[in-house]
């Protein structure tokens, strides 16, 4: 009989397969909440000794050695990619919050110093990129299997028809990423999707759907969530732009429950979703046909579960069931969807009908979400700015520039060294708006680039520093207790624009729970398409919404 397997139960199931992994395990699921399983050789048996050894006490953490380049990439695509192909053993990481909180993720690149000295060190061929889901997998699972099949096609005449899992509801009108697939009319590769919720089952008849809450990648995103989510049980950004480089980082609030992270790269494009050629290189990448499928590559993840979150915001995930029914009479069954002030539920019911045979009711219900007054989670300082300078030049994206100083002298650390505000551990966001100019842009500033000001414990600072842009646009950042604040950036990775007088603007650096918060305005200079400097702005009442 076909049943639905919960979240925790998939997560205790594939704790237990982790001692024994077997090659071709699909889905296993890494429980990070469970410790580390050590990665400490890359893909051809090099050494390394793995990050996860000498991570932060708290800190999640999690090696693998089997990335492909094109996996997450092809995830994007229309046609969906083979979800084998995240990583050649289908390895998917999940993790557990007991409570709402500020989580912030971390996925980076590394390989061994040499083949004679295992430490590890940055590197640059699979570009990560990875997606967030609520939810979890059923282990074991398959994008191909009778309970969810990728093409189905009538039994009879061998024409394509509906998925009974993923088909939207009646008069829905297909577009790629929209949490569906239109199976009738288009050919998949797999279902993986990386911008959407998707679904997977194993042989054993178990299905579950996981709900897409955010991604962080350099190729844009597309579909129908990119906006703010709310999956999650909070807002939260559907698409954080990155970089082409070694390491990106998201920051989310999430409710309590269970999570999956789909981790990859995005350097290849393959012809299939599986590596077949012809294999391309994208997002910046070099090299010569093929190089796709040649390399099997090491990264590890990482969640800092840091400030708790204070909300009345309540979220439920997918609620999905599928059972066998066996009748000797025509039977119908639907459900309508419901609305109120403070929840929607949307539900899909397929009909079956049967004379003396046994056939399957599927039901699929989106995630169901009930709100109402959200208390923020993060603690913020409101600071004075002294300057902010935006560069544009037209069609030349490699001069645009960004610096902003605050001599602030009521700045602080919030938690301090070595609390989850701790951006050498947590990483940072720079948030840059313009309603007036159209703009918004979050960059991330990954742990890695951070570094403390003094000795730890003593609180004096942090600086973070990437002068060969590695991580994104930022090459300087530097935070002091009661002196301020500075960043500088750089590059074609800015998103800001000049056509018009875009202020006020407001910037918003994020670390953990704590933000700072400026909004510059006032005294300015302004000339369109080129530059925009202000100076002297009071702190403001609040922070950006």
């Amino acid at each position: 009989m076909s049943r639905h397997v919960s979240p925790i139960l998939g997560i205790v199931a594939s704790a237990a397969l982790l001692a024994s992994a077997p090659a071709r395990a699909h889905v296993l699921n890494y429980d990070m909440n469970s410790g580390s399983v050590f990665k400490d050789a890359i893909f051809s048996g090099t050494a390394i000794t793995d990050p996860c050894r000498t991570a932060a006490p708290g800190l999640l953490c999690q090696s693998a050695n089997d990335f492909t380049r094109y996996g997450w990439y092809d995830g994007t695509e229309p046609t969906l990619s083979d979800s084998h192909y995240l990583a050649t053993n289908a390895e998917f990481w999940v993790f557990h919050l007991a409570t709402n909180s500020v989580v912030t993720i971390t996925a980076t690149n590394y390989k061994p110093t040499s083949t004679s000295n295992p430490t590890p060190v940055l590197d640059t061929v699979l570009n990560p990129a990875f997606s967030v889901y609520a939810g979890t997998l059923v282990p074991l699972g398959h994008d191909d299997v009778a309970v969810d099949p990728l093409q189905p096609v009538d039994p009879d005449t061998l024409d394509p028809i509906p998925s009974a899992t993923d088909a939207g509801p009646p008069g829905w009108v297909y577009s790629p990423h929209d949490g569906y697939r239109d199976t009738v009319n288009n050919t998949y590769f797999g279902q993986f999707d990386a911008f959407a919720n998707w679904s997977m089952a194993n042989a054993a008849g178990d299905w579950s759907q996981v709900n897409y809450v955010s991604s962080v990648s350099n190729t844009p995103c597309s579909g129908t969530s990119c906006g703010t989510t709310t999956t999650g049980g909070y807002p939260n950004p559907g698409h954080v732009a990155g970089n082409n480089g070694s390491v990106e980082t998201l920051s989310l609030t999430l409710a309590a429950g269970d999570y999956t992270i789909a981790i990859g790269g995005e350097s290849g494009n393959s012809a299939n979703g599986a590596g077949a050629l012809p294999c391309t290189n994208v997002n910046g990448a070099t090299g010569t046909a093929g190089a796709c499928t040649s390399a099997r590559l090491y990264a590890t993840v990482t969640v800092a579960i840091g400030a708790a979150a204070t909300t009345t915001t309540t979220s439920t995930t997918t609620s999905t069931t599928i059972t066998s029914t066996s009748t000797s009479t025509t039977s119908t069954s639907s459900t309508a969807p419901t609305t109120s002030t403070t929840s929607t539920s949307t539900s899909n019911t397929s009909t079956s009908t049967s004379s003396s045979t046994s056939t399957s009711t599927t039901r699929r219900t989106l995630a169901t979400t009930t709100t109402s007054t959200t208390v923020s989670p993060f603690t913020d300082e409101l600071l004075s700015g002294k300057t902010l300078v935006l560069k544009t030049k037209t069609g030349v994206p490699t001069k645009s520039g960004l610096a902003l100083t605050s001599k602030d002298s009521t700045l602080t650390l919030g938690g301090g060294n070595g609390s989850a505000d701790d951006p050498t551990t947590a990483g940072a966001t720079v948030r840059v708006r313009s309603v007036a100019g159209s703009f918004e842009d979050t960059y991330v500033l990954p742990a890695s680039k951070w570094a403390l000001v003094g000795k730890p414990g003593q609180n004096k600072g942090y600086k973070y520093k990437d002068g060969a842009l590695q991580a994104g646009p930022f090459a300087v950042g530097l935070l002091k207790t009661g002196k301020g604040l500075k960043v500088t950036a750089k590059g074609a990775g800015l998103g800001h624009t000049l056509g018009v007088d875009p202020t006020p603007i407001d910037v918003t650096i994020t670390l953990g729970g704590h933000r700072y918060c400026l909004r510059f305005g006032g005294v300015t200079t302004w000339k369109a398409d080129k530059l925009l400097k202000a100076k002297d702005a009071q702190a403001p009442a609040a922070c950006a919404p």
